[in-house]
């Protein structure tokens, strides 16, 4: 898990989505036997994958993943390897179905991602490796992938001494 200290350096590694009914159905951003996971910062492309897949590099925020159609099961879980070191990991309830704009349910994990489906079609990758369309539509996600910044744990921080001290002087005002 993330700690308090992320700073804006932090960036994703790698993306991982898995069928948690059947670990042998995953997607993943870097080679190796399992199906590719595309990944782009606009809904209809293009592809930030290096031509082996990987992801390596790309900042924390909102994407666009696209997997070729399999049994992604009920509750897939979604794994974010940051580069130093940590992995967020999230299992969702699939709600909706592939084409339709909705967001899954969170089950367990880091509130810290979120996933669901995108309205409309498209294709973009293939199967296994395949950095390439293979004449089927994929699975069409958007999720959020990504760590608070330290402003954010700031402001946070800030919010909830204020709301302390308020307290404080209405209680003794009583």
């Amino acid at each position: 898990m993330t700690s308090l200290t992320a700073n804006a350096a932090v960036t994703i590694k790698d993306i991982t989505l898995f069928n948690t009914e059947n670990p042998g159905q995953i997607w993943v951003t870097w080679t190796t036997g399992h199906w590719i996971l595309g990944v782009s910062d606009q809904p209809i492309g293009p592809l930030l994958n290096a031509p082996n897949g990987s992801v390596d590099g790309i900042s924390q925020g909102n994407y666009w993943l696209f997997a070729d159609p399999a049994n992604l099961g009920q509750f897939p879980q979604l794994d974010v390897t940051l580069s130093n070191g940590s992995t967020l990991s999230t299992v969702f309830e699939i709600v909706g179905s592939n084409g339709t704009a909705q967001s899954w349910t969170h089950l367990s994990g880091s509130p810290l991602l979120s996933l669901g489906w995108t309205d409309g079609s498209i294709d973009l990758v293939g199967t296994y490796h395949g950095i390439t369309p293979d004449g089927i539509n994929d699975y069409y996600m958007q999720a959020t992938l990504g760590i608070p910044e330290p402003s954010q744990y700031a402001m946070l921080l800030l919010g909830l001494g204020i709301l302390v001290v308020y307290v404080k002087r209405y209680a003794t005002k009583l």
